[in-house]
C-alpha cells in the first residue's frame, strides 16, 4: 500500500469520525429535547428511562473521542 493509499484511508476514516461525532451530537440533542417534554407522569416512566439510556451512551461516546484526541 502506497503512502498516498494510506494518506486518504486516514482522511476516510477522519471524515467518517467527524459524521459519526456529528449524529452523536444529534442523537444527543434530540433525546434531551424529547426528556424535557415529557410530562412528569408514572405513564411516561419507561421513555423516561429508555432516554436516559440514550443520554447515557452518547454522553459516553463522545466523552470516549474527548479523551482519545
Amino acid at each position: 500500500m502506497s503512502t498516498d493509499e494510506i494518506r486518504e484511508l486516514l482522511l476516510d476514516l477522519q471524515r467518517l469520525a467527524l459524521e459519526t461525532e456529528q449524529a452523536e451530537q444529534a442523537i444527543l440533542r434530540k433525546a434531551k429535547e424529547r426528556l424535557s417534554q415529557l410530562p412528569e407522569a408514572p405513564s411516561s416512566e419507561t421513555e423516561r428511562r429508555l432516554l436516559r439510556g440514550v443520554l447515557y451512551r452518547a454522553e459516553s461516546a463522545l466523552g470516549l473521542k474527548n479523551q482519545i484526541e
